[in-house]
């Protein structure tokens, strides 16, 4: 299994494909086996696909102490250093999106191109969540319930599997409390705001419009504060756009090759 000695923890990542690198960072209490098969198929028969596990989820360690989305961000860059990637492209969804920001405000250099997938700035200036994405119910309720939370209810309807797909992945190696609570903390902790304008690679938002966890009007604040950026609002579409909507694959595609 491979494994980076990174900060002071091991962290797990997953590689895939051959072509320019495509750093893909999951969300909160995720890991690489997150990533949809499809996305992972189709995305590696273009990309190198770098697909890591966030600290404290999935494979990677999980700290005692308390960690920031910086922390973050500087994880993923010795992971990049590590694998002698000197410039990638990079996608993150949700807390991915935030680690993604930081990453590209502090090593701008490392970044060709950035993708943000419903995110937002920080509880200080974006909307916060008013999501529950953890209880203390049974695993496979608290699988469901997010479920519920992240794919809209007309995809739901329309592909009722997708929530037993999402279930299964979340019962693989499911996030342990302590790791989603410093997880939550850091999430809770972050603010990008005022370094927005640092962002210097070419950036898309993208966003559902029937997001619950992250509001779609964050992606706007996104937009107006990112110099080179453009902004893709999908509908019907919730917190898992990305795996809600067939062509978001041919846009990233597009726009990592552009």
């Amino acid at each position: 299994m491979p494994y980076a000695e990174v900060n002071g923890i091991k962290m797990f990542y997953k590689e895939q494909g051959s072509g320019p690198p495509l750093l893909c960072i999951m969300g909160l209490g995720g890991n690489a086996d997150w990533w949809s098969e499809r996305f992972v198929f189709e995305m590696s028969e273009e990309f190198r696909l770098i697909l890591p596990d966030n600290r404290g989820a999935g494979r990677s360690d999980c700290p005692e102490e308390q960690w920031t989305i910086e922390t973050n961000a500087d994880d993923v860059k010795t992971l990049l250093d590590e694998l002698k990637i000197e410039k990638t492209n990079v996608f993150g969804i949700s807390m991915g999106g935030m680690i993604a920001q930081i990453f590209a405000i502090k090593y701008p250099e490392r970044v060709e191109k950035l993708v943000l997938g419903c995110t937002f700035c920080g509880v200080k200036h974006g909307i916060p969540s008013q999501a529950l994405l953890w209880d203390d119910s049974s695993l496979e309720a608290r699988a469901r319930k997010t479920a519920e939370l992240i794919f809209c209810e007309e995809t739901i309807k329309k592909y009722p599997k997708v929530i037993d797909l999402f279930v299964e992945r979340y019962l693989k190696l499911p996030t342990s409390r302590e790791g989603f609570f410093r997880q939550l903390n850091a999430i809770l902790n972050f603010d990008s705001f005022n370094d927005l304008k640092k962002i210097t690679a070419p950036t898309l938002i993208m966003t559902g419009m029937e997001d619950q966890i992250l509001h779609h009007e964050n992606s706007d604040i996104l937009r107006k504060h990112i110099q080179n950026s453009r902004l893709v609002k999908f509908s019907p579409a919730g917190h898992g756009f990305f795996e809600e909507v067939p062509e978001v694959l041919d846009i990233l595609k597009s726009f990592f090759k552009s």
